[in-house]
């Protein structure tokens, strides 16, 4: 078994769970801090349990930087007083009468000299809901407010919070016990038989919820997480080993509405569709074909031709992601580099009009990926990466999580925006190396393992892109 991972038995046989689980269901809150290559100063909520991302308000100078990760590019850096963010007051942070656990990694730089706050969500003056700091003595401290309105506070003892390094911190209650963890040993435990009281107030990460800019923190976070409705560890633990994930899948399940391999013998012009979770999907193949000279997986890929082939399939329920989470991802190969100013289609949905569009894929004229979208048919919306496109195979993957829309390039988020209400539900035919219907700028080379997701997100953080066909 790997470490970091706890067997569980699944199905008849025993599977390696991360510790700590997953970004799942019971994920409320979940901020990996890995835009800083992008914009240092977005902070993206990835958290699967909520309808919509919390949108954080950067406050001073906090940004997320390179030398603060413990997982991915970044973490969140914070080294003045007034540096923060926060959220408003949202119901879904409130912990109420179950399990719960919050869990992240510190690095306190002021030790046991000057206190430091981590987190919260109460009043200005402490009042309902909870909070985080290090206190002068250098101890970790959790405060929470009882439904009765009385304080119940707990600390990781007399041994100081040791500053220049990581450190895994959770807090969670399991049952009517909260335990304090730190690197995966128990240091505290404390009964709780009444619910958590409601905060109607902000959440603030580096502060104390509305108490704002009086201890911020000066030191590093990465990997927030607060799961609500479940307790993550019960127990001492062996320290995670990666970022939360969402929950691992076969690669092809009941998500998957469309599976192309493009596998077969040099020259074929068939193409089969494997996908698991949709229709029997037949595709019509237009001057491209299979060709065995190269590929990512399997030993063959499509080959496009000098920008004249491509193939399609009706349009068909499956491919409706309406307001559902989705992720379209597949491997590309141009013939040769990019050059400037050519703008290349690598998939979607739309009529010959052009007026009926729901998701398509694409390189601009400035050799980088874009994601598109509509909510009318016709007025396209991209979300457009930041890296320029070298030769080679490289791994393309846009997706949807509730409100957050992601853009990847080889595992590495690329572009990030926020969405809202539902895509457009196109009537047109889905096509891979051209946008549906329309005729014009296909692609010029070659694609590998094109899958379309349907009600799962995949990945809402950097990943490592499939070393293996999804099977």
């Amino acid at each position: 078994m790997l470490a970091g991972h706890i067997p569980v038995f699944n199905r008849g046989k025993y599977v390696a769970v991360p510790t700590g689980g997953y970004n799942d269901s019971f994920t409320k809150l979940l901020m990996h801090f890995d835009y800083a290559a992008i914009a240092p100063q977005t902070y993206i909520d990835g958290a699967l349990g909520n309808a919509a991302a919390h949108i954080f308000t950067q406050r001073g100078a906090s940004l997320q930087h390179s030398s603060a990760a413990k997982f991915g590019p970044s973490g969140y850096a914070s080294n003045n007083p007034g540096d923060w963010i926060d959220t408003p007051a949202n119901t879904d942070l409130d912990l109420g009468a179950g399990d719960w656990c919050i869990d992240f990694w510190l690095n306190c730089f002021t030790g046991a000299t000057v206190q430091s706050s981590v987190f919260g969500k109460c009043a200005t003056g402490l009042t309902d809901g909870y909070y985080c700091y290090v206190n002068t003595g250098g101890a970790l401290l959790f405060a929470l407010n009882r439904a009765d309105g009385t304080v119940l506070s707990m600390s990781s003892g007399t041994t100081p919070f040791s500053a220049g390094g990581q450190h895994h911190v959770a807090i969670e209650r399991y049952g009517n016990t909260i335990t304090m963890y730190i690197d995966g040993v128990a240091l505290n435990a404390v009964p709780l038989t009444q619910a958590v009281k409601a905060a109607p107030y902000k959440f603030a990460i580096g502060a104390l919820g509305e108490w704002g800019a009086n201890i911020n923190l000066n030191g590093h976070i990465d990997e927030f997480r607060v799961s609500i409705g479940t307790a993550r560890f019960k127990g001492n633990f062996p320290l995670p080993v990666k970022a939360y994930e969402v929950p691992a899948t076969t690669g092809n399940d009941q998500f998957t509405k469309a599976l192309l391999h493009f596998d077969g013998g040099n020259g074929s012009t068939t193409i089969t569709d494997s996908n698991a979770g949709g229709a029997a999907h037949a595709w019509t193949n237009h001057a491209g074909s299979i060709t065995t000279a190269d590929s990512k997986f399997g030993g063959a890929s499509y080959n496009n031709g000098a920008q004249v082939g491509w193939v399609d399939t009706p349009d068909s329920a499956d491919f409706h992601v309406a307001a559902l989470n989705f992720a379209v991802d597949f491997w590309f190969k141009y013939e040769g580099v990019i050059p400037a100013g050519a703008s290349l289609r690598l998939f979607g949905q739309d009529t010959s009009a052009g007026t009926d569009r729901s998701i398509s894929g694409s390189t601009n004229n400035s050799s980088k990926i874009v994601g598109t979208y509509t909510t009318n048919g016709s007025t396209g919306v991209d979300l457009a990466g930041a890296t320029t496109i070298a030769a080679g195979w490289h791994h393309y993957a846009f997706v949807r999580s509730g409100s957050n829309l992601y853009l990847f390039l080889d595992g590495v988020m690329d572009a990030y925006a926020q969405i809202s209400g539902a895509i457009w539900n196109s009537s047109g035919k889905f096509a891979v190396g051209e946008i549906g219907e329309r005729v014009g700028g296909m692609w010029n080379g070659k694609l590998d393992e094109f899958r379309l997701s349907v009600g799962t997100p995949r990945w809402t953080g950097n990943f490592v892109p499939p070393t293996v066909p999804y099977s």
